[in-house]
């Protein structure tokens, strides 16, 4: 309240200066224009453009005695000669009626020196609109006339004096010159404040600043701005654009070609180079550019803003011809090369001027490609998309929407969801030049993807294999096609994605990849594998439920992402957290989420964001003693368009296991289901992948459902036992999740005196167990367990002698029955 009380008793102090200005200004006028007639000399008002000299020109003749008379001229012949017009001025100094008219200013003159008798008093509003011709004859009638008492009040803009008539005026010693000051910036704030209803204090600063302290300007904002009634940050360029149509360019217009073209260049170049640097460019005499750059200034012509410049632009060259405006064009971009200016500025000089200037595709292709060399995104697209809405020509239009693409295949997978109607044109697919996003883009878009693997793609840019695979698409592949490239690539991502979905879908490749992980790591090293095989790696390892093996591999591709590896970074994050969650390491895995999820977002990866936020809920969910169950109406949320049909799946098991943390079983079992169908759908006989069928048996279970529990455990078991001979490791791994159920189906055998189990060897004699089944020999086993060779054969004859067994042969066979981890433990797993 404070603020608004001082504000406003500025803007009366300055209204009140203001009105005591003028008052001045006329009483001195007056009392020039009262002398001695003997000693009568012209009195001229002159300030800058813009109606400050008509208003005070008129307070002056409205407060004379005297007889006046309005002279007015209309814009010179070829022949230097223009028409002139007399009216007589009413009581109140306004004017009146026609009095006089006459083809050139002598006549006219003549007319009026017979038809006034006795003092008078002639009224000039603007001088310098006069010809020379037409200057010469009323300065020398005006020596003349002084004789018979008659008085001359003239009113002149220097900035608009094309024809330099001022100096005409200037010559006679005795002419009285009064200055008229412009308003000061909170006078010219207080009018456009007053003129209509602005939405905010923002805008309002927006207008004083656009308005670049012109008056003239100023006053037809306020015009256009009472029009308007209320003025919103969406309809104030058009305000602004109306103003200086109605004002500033119409006087530009009259001060010839010169005075546009510098316009132009100005608003093109005007944050680079200053109005005398602009006009020699120009070719404009010295004294003429001072005079036009007054001009500009005076006008509002010359803002500083760039988006007013841009405004000003536009309104000016609507008006200009072809010639000016290609004239400015080519001026503006030889200054901004003589300044080194960059190049997205020259760019910006084509996108604005709108013109086929030489150069401009080759250009944009230059800034975009330097720009998206220095990850600078934003300037990259800003290119694309300023040559996309200023351009008519197929060719550029589709180059700039594939540029776009490449763009968000980078910074944006979102945008380029959205977007992805683009991929459906060839001419743009031939733009994008074989690039490609990470193929980790199917798990974001399949449908993106889908379009992308119809379009050539640059050798080693990206897989279009690896893309199918993740995609889900391994059916539509030829079978000697994929032989022939698997065999090529079995050290590479192509190879591990390949690997990966074969895992995901039911299919044997754990000896693969176990030979694949040794293969790389032998190569490069566990840091020298690099982001894109690591990533893949730790998920066919999740799907094969060696959960710390793809805990490894996917910290690996964490770490040792590159900048343009951000996909791969994310997924090693989200693979980690997943191990995690599984290995029963929930602060853990809540930490790797949550990385995952911040590093999507950095190009804007908003399903995998969303699958984030799915397994922070699945972390809480198998967390029972930790933090509270997520909300699982908010899990339920309405899922975007084109999903991976396997976060299709996994979201509703986090909805159900969610739900059954909650209580409200009969919901949770919808959504279980719900996920075998998805996981069905989708081709993924995995049983490990997701324990829905578990959660299902014990709820049937405790609910006395005999039926339903009968019908679901016949189907786990035989899911499972298919799965056991597929990929025996893998299930014999995983199976010590099931727990109760797995026994309960047979799947984890109970421990007897015919058949003993884990139970029966010590901490130390599992850990030797777990070793062993590496394949490793007695010397290698101890080597590795840091013990010697005789405690390693100790060991194992206590295994022997307690298992009931003879030899390594028949000790694998009971691990596949009594899995370990690898620290040797029977624990429980989750997920």
């Amino acid at each position: 309240m404070q603020g608004d009380t001082t504000s406003a008793t500025s803007t009366l102090r300055a209204s009140a200066a203001h009105r005591q200005e003028h008052e001045d200004l006329a009483a001195r006028a007056r009392t020039l224009l009262n002398v001695d007639p003997e000693h009568l000399q012209p009195v001229v008002i002159t300030g800058p453009i813009g109606g400050l000299v008509n208003s005070a020109i008129r307070r002056v003749a409205a407060a004379s005695d005297l007889p006046g008379f309005w002279l007015h001229s209309l814009p010179p012949r070829p022949d230097g000669d223009q028409r002139c017009i007399v009216q007589e001025a009413a009581r109140d100094g306004e004017q009146d009626g026609l009095a006089m008219t006459a083809d050139d200013m002598g006549g006219l003159l003549d007319q009026l020196t017979a038809q006034v008798q006795g003092p008078a008093l002639l009224i000039v509003e603007s001088v310098q609109q006069l010809s020379t011709s037409s200057a010469n004859a009323l300065v020398v009638w005006a020596q003349l006339a002084r004789l018979r008492g008659t008085r001359l009040l003239l009113g002149y803009a220097p900035a608009a004096d094309i024809d330099a008539v001022g100096t005409l005026v200037a010559m006679n010693p005795e002419v009285h010159w009064i200055d008229v000051q412009s308003p000061s910036p909170e006078r010219l704030r207080h009018a456009l404040e007053r003129a209509a209803r602005w939405t905010g204090a923002d805008e309002l600063d927006r207008a004083a600043a656009f308005c670049a302290g012109s008056p003239g300007l100023t006053t037809a904002v306020c015009r256009a701005a009472a029009i308007e009634g209320e003025v919103t940050d969406s309809r104030f360029p058009h305000v602004y654009a109306n103003a200086l149509e109605s004002s500033a360019v119409p006087q530009l217009l009259r001060q010839g070609p010169d005075a546009v073209a510098l316009a132009l260049v100005m608003a093109l170049a005007g944050h680079t180079v200053d109005a005398a640097e602009a006009a020699g460019a120009l070719g404009i005499l010295p004294r003429t550019a001072r005079r036009l750059e007054r001009f500009l200034r005076e006008s509002g012509l010359a803002p500083d803003s760039p988006e007013a410049q841009v405004i000003v632009h536009r309104v000016v060259a609507a008006q200009a011809g072809q010639d000016i405006r290609r004239r400015a064009a080519s001026c503006a971009r030889g200054l901004l090369e003589a300044h080194r200016a960059q190049a997205v500025d020259l760019f910006a000089l084509h996108s604005l001027v709108g013109d086929d200037v030489a150069g401009r595709m080759l250009l944009a292709k230059d800034i975009f490609t330097a720009a998206l060399f220095e990850d600078a995104f934003d300037r990259a697209l800003q290119v694309a998309q300023n040559l996309e809405a200023t351009s008519s020509d197929p060719g550029e239009i589709a180059w700039a929407r594939a540029a776009q693409l490449a763009v968000w295949m980078r910074s944006d997978w979102a945008a380029l969801h959205r977007q992805r109607e683009w991929l459906t044109d060839p001419a743009v697919l031939a733009e994008l030049d074989g690039a490609r996003p990470s193929a980790w883009l199917a798990l974001e878009s399949p449908a993106t993807v889908e379009l992308l693997l119809e379009a050539p793609a640059a050798d080693g840019a990206w897989s279009g294999l690896d893309a199918t695979f993740l995609s889900g698409r391994m059916a539509t592949v030829p079978t000697t096609y994929l032989r022939g490239v698997v065999a090529a690539a079995e050290t590479g991502p192509t190879y591990a994605s390949y690997l990966a979905v074969c895992a995901l879908i039911g299919h044997r490749a754990s000896p693969r990849l176990a030979a694949l992980s040794e293969c790389a790591e032998a190569l490069g090293g566990p840091l020298g594998v690099g982001a894109a095989l690591a990533s893949r790696i730790a998920a066919a390892w999740l799907f094969l439920t060696d959960y710390e093996a793809a805990a490894r591999w996917a910290a690996i591709a964490a770490f040792t992402a590159a900048e343009n590896e951000a996909a791969d970074c994310a997924m090693g994050y989200l693979i980690g957290a997943q191990a995690q969650l599984r290995l029963g390491n929930f602060g853990r895995a809540r930490e790797q989420a949550e990385l995952a999820k911040t590093n999507f977002a950095r190009f804007n990866a908003t399903t995998m964001m969303d699958v984030c936020v799915w397994t922070l809920a699945h972390i809480d969910a198998e967390d029972v003693a930790g933090a509270e169950p997520a909300d699982a109406q908010a899990l339920a949320a309405a899922l975007p368009d084109a999903v991976h049909p396997l976060w299709i799946a996994y979201r509703a098991y986090v909805c159900g296991r969610t739900l059954l943390r909650h209580g409200e079983t009969d919901v949770a079992v919808r959504y279980l289901f719900g996920s075998g169908r998805d996981l069905a759908r989708a081709g993924i006989e995995n049983p490990s992948l997701l324990n829905w069928l578990p959660h299902l048996v014990r709820v049937f279970r405790a609910g006395g459902l005999t039926d339903f529990h009968n019908q679901v455990t016949d189907d786990f078991a035989s899911r499972w036992r298919r799965w056991d001979r597929i990929e025996p490791a893998a299930a014999g791994r995983r199976v010590r999740a099931l727990a109760d159920v797995g026994t309960e189906l047979g799947l984890v055998p109970k421990e007897s005196p015919n058949e003993p189990g884990p139970s029966q060897l010590s901490p130390a004699e599992r850990k030797v167990v777990v070793v062993v089944l590496e394949g490793l020999s007695n010397r290698e086993v101890a080597r590795k367990l840091f013990l010697s060779k005789r405690t390693i054969d100790t060991h194992l004859g206590n295994i022997y002698r307690k298992l009931g067994l003879s030899s390594r042969d028949e000790l694998i066979c009971w691990a596949r029955r009594f899995p370990l981890s690898s620290d040797g433990a029977s624990e429980a797993a989750y997920g």
